[in-house]
């Protein structure tokens, strides 16, 4: 491999020397566009899975499945089944900050992705999920019992996307019923 004139310590940085600095890179972010999508590609913060951001309708997505669901939610909207919908409006304090030997500890916060308005009043709140990492894990649980604690007429729901096993829709199941089904197998 070329070395183009830097010493690296560790054999890592090696493999990225021929792309140039980090913040270089960063300031030169290609983005991609597929008829209405735009996915930014280049140097940020890694998600879990390796989903990369996604601009549809002037929005900023965090993954395929989302603007899956905005689409399904414009259909059910234009059909008169919701009155209206928004992508990640509410911002939750799960856990507020604090002291903890002199070290402050920030805040556990949680955002839906989604918040429904239904026709007959209520309001509905929709993570969408691939697969669910621990941390999410507890952070649904969390804001389960924070909804249970302070308001429990507000609906919540986690949905995945899964042609195979939909029950909503043809496309969309709740994530439990999701685990369910493929423990079946």
């Amino acid at each position: 491999m070329e070395d183009h004139g830097r010493r690296f310590k560790n054999d890592r940085f090696k493999l990225n020397a021929n792309r140039g600095s980090r913040a270089a890179h960063r300031a030169n972010v290609d983005v991609r566009v597929y008829g209405d999508l735009e996915q930014n590609v280049g140097w940020g913060r890694i998600s879990y899975y390796n989903n990369k951001r996604i601009t549809y309708d002037g929005v900023s997505f965090r993954s395929k499945d989302e603007v899956s669901f905005w689409e399904y939610c414009k259909k059910k909207k234009a059909k008169g089944e919701i009155l209206n919908f928004e992508y990640e409006p509410d911002k939750f304090e799960l856990m507020p900050a604090f002291k903890f030997y002199g070290r402050t500890i920030r805040a556990m916060t949680y955002t839906p992705d989604f918040k429904l308005y239904h026709v007959d009043g209520t309001v509905e709140y929709i993570e969408v999920k691939g697969l669910l990492t621990p941390e999410a894990l507890l952070k649904v649980k969390l804001f389960r019992y924070h909804l249970y604690k302070t308001d429990d007429t507000i609906k919540y729901r986690l949905l995945s996307r899964n042609l195979k096993h939909a029950t909503i829709d043809g496309e969309w199941i709740e994530y439990e019923d999701l685990k369910k089904a493929r423990a079946k197998k």
